[in-house]
């Protein structure tokens, strides 16, 4: 201050630079408490967009399977049709009769997934679905077991059939004729295991199903003649074979691999034995790797 002369501060003065420091581009850190309520609205936010997602899947199932249309048009109509899907043999007679309908009943009324339990209760059905077609048509679409071989039980007096699938299952058969269960061929050396569920399923039925289909390509007539197999030994460790029973008496014992060289050892052997008679084949062995074995009547 010049000559000693005091200069007057004015309101100029009073701005200071770090009582209004300059935007640095730098968020001031959050508190925890400020934290806390973000994730609670990002949590609130997430857990509302979860519930309108099932609400719209709810809504979609209900429609899809009647619920949502009976609770908005209760008794739509008695039930006028009836329609079967199904890739098998059963009628939708039986099936009609089975789930024992009450007469005069609302389609609205029906609880198809009873319905569908009491189906899936069915050994020889696969899979089912049952489904309201407003305004009066029921619909169940059925997927069936499809057997390749039988096995006789006798629990009373009298000899009952269960069939075996593919897939290894036993069950009783439902509309299929008795000529084509006698033209399936019966096994033997096997045990049916019955449980509270239903019969044990067959572990070895893929090998099965393999050497039927293999059979029936290569030698079709042949293969009709075959009346009984023998799986006892199928489930061998060290040498798994299946034994076949032809209607003529004779047997054939196959190895559980190669199937068509085996088939291919045979036809030749029986096309052999018709032009110069083998008299009385009573067993071919084939299950050798590198002959077959030809034992006749002594």
């Amino acid at each position: 201050m010049a000559g000693g002369v005091r200069r007057q501060r004015s309101w100029r003065d009073l701005k200071k630079k770090d009582e209004f420091p300059q935007a640095t581009g730098k968020r001031r850190p959050l508190s925890m408490r400020a934290r806390l309520k973000s994730w609670k609205t990002h949590f609130l936010r997430i857990l509302a967009a979860v519930a309108v997602v099932a609400i719209c899947y709810g809504a979609y199932y209900a429609a899809t399977n009647g619920v949502l249309t009976g609770i908005i048009s209760p008794k739509a109509g008695k039930i006028k049709k009836f329609e079967l899907k199904t890739d098998g043999v059963i009628s939708a007679a039986w099936i009609f009769k089975y789930i024992d309908l009450p007469k005069d009943a609302a389609l609205s009324d029906i609880n198809i997934f009873f319905i569908k339990e009491l189906l899936d209760s069915v050994g020889q059905i696969k899979s089912s679905n049952v489904s309201r077609i407003y305004p009066d048509t029921l619909r169940v679409t059925i997927s069936e077991y499809e057997p390749i071989a039988k096995i006789a039980v006798k629990p009373d007096a009298k000899i009952e059939y269960y069939l075996l699938s593919a897939d290894g299952k036993f069950f009783k058969p439902v509309c299929i004729s008795d000529e084509s269960v006698a033209r399936l061929p019966s096994l033997r050396g096997i045990k049916l295991i019955l449980s509270d569920s239903g019969p044990l399923d067959y572990p070895f039925a893929n090998i099965l199903n393999e050497f039927l289909k293999c059979s029936a390509e290569k030698m079709p007539v042949e293969c009709m003649k075959w009346r009984t197999i023998d799986l006892s030994e199928l489930s061998s460790l060290t040498a798994p074979l299946i034994s076949v029973i032809s209607e003529s008496g004779a047997e054939y014992v196959f190895a559980a691999k190669d199937f068509e060289k085996q088939l291919d050892r045979l036809d030749y052997i029986l096309k052999y034995s018709t032009r110069k008679p083998l008299i009385g084949i009573t067993r071919i062995d084939l299950s050798l790797s590198d002959r077959a074995v030809v034992e006749l009547a002594k």
